[in-house]
């Protein structure tokens, strides 16, 4: 059971932790376990998992990065498909690395995940114009909850392994 963090006016003053924002309360400083707002353990598997999952992001926009460069004439095939011209997807591809090397270090973590976010949205609509083949649908909506991934890191940040920026 996690030690209760105490009040002002308790004998056990509140103070704060090494790592910003986390409460801990003296009974925590004794056992040397600090105390989230929601009276759970912080653990470093929490810590590993923000980080995992931070890499595996900033990996779809390497990945992506690297097929347009890779093989900028099927991207911009589906690009045609919405009649837009071909030249877009060079601006994608720098925003896609600029992106995926950012959110892997943890720099402008924030900022980065809402614009992949929003890159992600804005990209699932090329996939919904080919709505007769099914695969597409799917890419479509796999889009939408990859980007609900990037909104969870902006709302959350890099974690603790991150380059900071």
């Amino acid at each position: 059971m996690a030690p209760r963090c105490h009040t002002r006016n308790d004998a056990l003053p509140q103070t704060r932790s090494h790592r910003p924002g986390v409460p801990i309360c003296a009974a925590a400083i004794v056992e040397n376990r600090p105390v989230t707002s929601g009276s759970q353990p912080a653990t470093r598997s929490a810590d590993a998992m923000a980080l995992v999952g931070r890499l595996l992001l900033a990996a779809l926009m390497i990945g992506g990065t690297v097929q347009k460069l890779a093989s900028p004439a099927d991207a911009q095939a589906l690009l045609a498909l919405a009649v837009l011209p071909g030249w877009i997807i060079w601006p994608a591809a720098m925003f896609t690395a600029i992106a995926g090397i950012g959110l892997g270090l943890g720099i402008y973590t924030r900022p980065l995940a809402l614009l992949a976010a929003a890159y992600c949205i804005a990209t699932s609509y090329f996939h919904w114009l080919l709505g007769d083949d099914p695969w597409q649908i799917t890419i479509a909506i796999k889009n939408w909850v990859i980007a609900g991934g990037y909104l969870m890191l902006a709302a959350h940040g890099p974690g603790r392994f991150a380059a900071r920026g």
